[in-house]
């Protein structure tokens, strides 16, 4: 998404150049302003975008990338990162909010009970991935002594909200993140680069009642994203 332009952009993975845009400026139903997270679902037919200036979630086909519905109008009040889960839920990291919002994948209403498990401080939550389907990264952070930003990754199950693991690695300001194959990729806006990590495998890592347990993250390396 792009903040400045408040489009979504469709880059070449190869060359990097821009093939087309989704959304476009403005204050109406259907425009953007000031776009952050995306998210697109299972069946790679739907583009989920944080309408961050609006504070509403617009919802867009990837096919025809004409806009379909609007949700969280009125709920939310600084949406930043979206993701749809495997079970139809979509989930909202508000960083104004005290919790996650979850909405319906079906019909775009609030599933009010569904936050009761997120009491953390996820109102310095600004980025989030889902591994193995239930298994959360979050990025938090939050203002230290003299103003200075300090960031860490939290990683919890979705279906109980257990927290699972902890780690601080020199974070200022987490957002948007992305999780493959033992790979972990975060923007850090505050040093303007991408850190990636690696992560144990959730499967291989159970205690004896069988519960996932997420590998300690590890060392990172930073590339630079402006």
């Amino acid at each position: 998404a792009s903040s400045d332009r408040h489009v979504v952009l469709k880059l070449d993975k190869s060359t990097g150049r821009e093939l087309q845009s989704i959304g476009s400026a403005g204050r109406t139903p259907k425009s953007l302003h000031e776009p952050e997270g995306i998210a697109i679902d299972h069946n790679c037919s739907q583009l989920y975008v944080c309408d961050n200036g609006n504070a509403r979630i617009q919802i867009y086909s990837l096919a025809t990338t004409q806009h379909i519905t609007t949700i969280g109008t009125g709920e939310l009040k600084r949406p930043t990162d979206v993701l749809v889960t495997q079970t139809g839920e979509i989930i909202v990291s508000d960083v104004q909010a005290a919790h996650l919002k979850v909405y319906d994948e079906k019909t775009g209403r609030r599933a009010t009970g569904k936050v009761s498990r997120w009491i953390a401080s996820h109102n310095t939550s600004r980025g989030m991935t889902m591994l193995e389907g239930d298994v959360m990264f979050i990025g938090e952070y939050k203002e230290g002594l003299n103003g200075v930003v300090e960031g860490r990754i939290k990683v919890a199950r979705w279906s109980d909200g257990r927290q699972l693991d902890t780690t601080k690695k020199g974070f200022g300001l987490p957002g948007g993140m992305a999780a493959r194959k033992g790979i972990l990729a975060v923007c850090d806006k505050t040093s303007s680069k991408v850190l990636v990590f690696k992560y144990g495998s959730v499967e291989q890592r159970k205690n004896s009642g069988g519960t996932a347990v997420a590998g300690q993250i590890g060392t990172s390396s930073g590339r630079s994203s402006g």
